[in-house]
């Protein structure tokens, strides 16, 4: 099994530099599973260059295949309640919760490269336990995957419950997404 890379504060970028030179050039990058270790270190390092510079804006780049959907909302409440703007970048991939991620970047900025896939889908939970513990988890992951697709419909411009159904439907019908695919959705502005 592959060694999970660390947040950008953690880790060194492969020439012996540490990488908590990003935060210098205010860079903060998700390229690992999105858990609360993550989602405690990237809002941790987004505060840390707002209290640095409130005015300039931080570049986020996630290469993720997703995670933990709670975990992904604490950071995608943080960045639209932080009062700096954040650019979002995927170069490669950014798969459910990482593509929603992506998709809270300030508008205008939210980057995608050419060949890089993003995908998303519905939440996939499993359930067991007694009847009533098993309905009372239904009904909530039902709540919760209204909640994600009416996020990323608004993230993605999709004002209008018609407009909103009308995005949940293609992402249900399609998963994976090129940056093509991807802009005319309204999940990114700008393919590089």
């Amino acid at each position: 099994m592959a060694k999970q890379a660390k947040s950008s504060a953690e880790s060194n970028n492969g020439n012996g530099k540490d990488d908590s030179s990003f935060l210098r050039t205010r860079l903060v990058v998700i390229n690992e599973e999105i858990n609360g270790k993550v989602a405690k270190q990237v809002i941790r390092e987004l505060e840390e260059l707002k209290f640095k510079d409130d005015k300039t804006p931080i570049a986020l780049i996630i290469n993720s295949f997703g995670g933990i959907v709670y975990d992904a909302f604490a950071i995608m409440e943080h960045i639209r309640t932080l009062g700096v703007p954040v650019h979002t970048k995927t170069t490669g991939y950014a798969f459910s919760a990482g593509a929603a991620i992506l998709s809270q970047g300030a508008k205008g900025h939210r980057v995608c490269a050419k060949n890089a896939v993003i995908m998303l889908h519905e939440i996939v939970v499993s359930f067991s336990g007694e009847m009533t513990h098993v309905n009372m988890e239904h009904d909530q992951r039902v709540k919760l995957n209204n909640q994600v697709m009416s996020i990323l419909a608004i993230n993605c411009g999709h004002k209008t419950k018609k407009a909103q159904a009308e995005f949940i439907e293609k992402i249900v019908e399609k998963r994976y997404f090129t940056a093509k695919e991807a802009k005319e959705l309204g999940l990114i502005d700008t393919i590089i």
